[in-house]
């Protein structure tokens, strides 16, 4: 134990030095609104985003429950460090694996439907969870990671550039990560102490699947009655730099509202 913190120590002082020496790209311009600030405002002005930040906000309450007490639960049924390395091991594979296939699970898939798979595969590993046995048992159910969690970001990602204006897709995506990783697993820890606390592990595992199965119901139906006409963000493809382009790529170019149109209709049209 000891050795594993102070070579955690070595490669966080190794990471500050490189950091110091990094050459960073500082923009020139000033920007006197705030980002974060129009960053709300487009969550708030898209239903899609709206219900994307509700969505990463309770998962990541929710997973706040796994991050802070499976690990006890495995200890108390006796198992080893070697298995909770190697569930974090066995979820991180999962989804290095499955970011293969990503741009194929997008063109066969819709984005509402893998968020609801996404949900879905959350749900049974909290209930699995609940019913764990053996310290063995935890590490098929860790696949499940590469749906619960990284399609879930993906489709959370790229529904943010698409609503985006330009300069501000960092800071949309920042405050999605606040919403779950911040405000979401704040809630979350806060609300799963009470509960184990109160009850018991197992009854907290299965109530937050239950939550989720509550908000996936909602999810769809919220979702099936918002339009799904898919607006053309003009402000991003006008503020596109076309200075560095060769005459060939001008050309390609050009016609760049045509191919949005033509990208719009196939995706009504799927």
């Amino acid at each position: 134990m000891v050795v594993h913190f102070y070579g955690y120590v070595l490669v966080i002082t190794a990471s500050l030095l490189v950091s110091v020496f990094y050459p960073i790209h500082v923009s020139k311009k000033t920007e006197h609104t705030n980002k974060t600030v129009k960053a709300l405002g487009l969550i708030g002005n898209d239903g899609r985003m709206l219900l994307m930040a509700v969505t990463v906000f309770l998962t990541g309450a929710v997973v706040s429950t796994a991050n802070n007490f499976l690990f006890w639960q495995m200890q108390d049924i006796g198992s080893s460090e070697l298995y909770m390395g190697i569930s974090i091991a066995v979820a991180l594979l999962s989804e290095i694996l499955l970011f293969v296939f990503k741009n194929r699970l997008f063109k066969v898939f819709s984005s509402s439907f893998i968020v609801a798979l996404s949900l879905s595969c959350l749900a049974i590993q909290l209930l699995y969870y609940s019913f764990l046995w053996t310290s063995w048992a935890v590490l098929p159910i860790q696949i499940l990671s590469a749906f619960s969690n990284g399609a879930l970001w993906w489709v959370a990602f790229s529904l943010a550039d698409d609503v985006a204006t330009p300069g501000t897709e960092r800071s949309l995506q920042m405050v999605l990560h606040s919403l779950s990783y911040g405000c979401g697993a704040s809630l979350g820890s806060f609300s799963s102490g009470f509960i184990v606390n109160s009850f018991s592990l197992a009854i907290l595992y299965r109530a937050s699947s239950i939550a989720l199965i509550f908000w996936l119901v909602l999810f769809v139906i919220v979702q099936s009655k918002l339009p799904r006409h898919r607006k053309i963000n003009y402000s991003r493809l006008l503020a596109a730099d076309t200075s560095d382009l060769s005459d060939s790529d001008e050309d390609q170019e050009r016609d760049w509202l045509v191919k949005a149109m033509k990208d719009e209709n196939a995706f009504i049209k799927r």
